[in-house]
């Protein structure tokens, strides 16, 4: 079978509850919606699968900032209801805290990556979208390596 022997469709698929014969009847149905070029088929399943995997890094850059936040004031929490602070648990606040920070910043230089390598093949290398995204990406970077963020 070759491309050209069949044609490609966007469609959906649907579940329907008929009465056959006095029976409630499970049936899938499928419902054209438009014919399509394969290669306009791949383009968007392309695009949707970019999408899902920025969906994925935004959320881990949010779980990262959630739990970032949770220790900070779970510390503050740990610093009112005790009153003071050792030396130790200093160091080891510091440390986590440090920790996840980078691990956020990580997780963010991913997003910006990511986001620079979608927009330019989108639109272009040239385009302003992409020059108003790697101005973006260049002041995160500026700013988290002149940030002494954690450091003594």
């Amino acid at each position: 079978m070759t491309d050209s022997s069949f044609s490609w469709e966007y469609a959906y698929v649907y579940d329907l509850l008929e009465e056959i014969n006095g029976k409630l009847e499970r049936s899938t149905k499928i419902q054209g919606l438009e014919l399509a070029c394969k290669e306009r088929v791949l383009s968007n399943n392309q695009l949707i699968s970019e999408y899902s995997q920025s969906l994925k890094l935004i959320k881990s850059v949010q779980m990262n900032l959630d739990e970032f936040f949770g220790s900070i004031a779970a510390y503050l929490r740990q610093y009112i209801d005790e009153k003071h602070i050792t030396d130790e648990l200093y160091e080891n606040i510091t440390l986590d805290l440090t920790r996840q920070f980078l691990n956020l910043s990580s997780m963010f230089r991913s997003l910006l990556d990511h986001s620079d390598f979608s927009i330019s093949r989108l639109c272009g290398k040239e385009s302003p979208e992409f020059k108003n995204g790697k101005s973006l990406n260049l002041n995160f970077t500026t700013h988290i390596v002149n940030t002494d963020c954690f450091t003594n």
